[in-house]
């Protein structure tokens, strides 16, 4: 059943983000620190193009995207947080929402020279400290603030 799983999400990736494939240079690669099978029936697809990886989780009716980026491969933080703390000075802000595959794809085709700049090493570094703000709100404000959605 995992493989299967497995096989499904790769396929729904290749159908909906196909443009991460033909026009960044992506990747299928292996789920590094991922056992396999995962647990709670949950299946795993890491991209890597040139400048980031992207880590597509998908399991009892939840989807989860998380990206890092190639200089430093195990930082990995959940899609709509970057694309919030990118938008933001102060980190805190609108979170994009997405339910579905197709929903991610049109985030990233309007978000993917944004998130370039953003990821890069030169950029990095502020991005992780918003992040970092964000994380040590108090537990009400980070709930609050995360999901104001756009």
């Amino acid at each position: 059943m995992a493989r299967k799983r497995h096989e499904q999400l790769i396929q729904e990736v290749n159908e909906n983000l196909q443009f991460l494939f033909t026009e960044c240079g992506g990747k299928i690669i292996a789920n590094e620190a991922i056992p396999f099978p995962p647990a709670f029936d949950y299946a795993f697809v890491t991209i890597a193009t040139k400048e980031m990886l992207f880590r597509i989780a998908q399991g009892r009716e939840d989807l989860g995207v998380s990206i890092a980026p190639q200089h430093a491969p195990d930082d990995w933080q959940e899609l709509s947080m970057v694309l919030m703390a990118m938008s933001t000075p102060e980190g805190v802000g609108s979170r994009p929402a997405y339910v579905f595959l197709r929903d991610v794809a049109q985030l990233l085709r309007m978000q993917i020279k944004p998130l370039r700049e953003a990821l890069s090493e030169n950029r990095w570094i502020a991005i992780s400290e918003r992040l970092t703000r964000l994380y040590c709100l108090p537990f009400k404000e980070q709930w609050e603030a995360v999901n104001r959605k756009i």
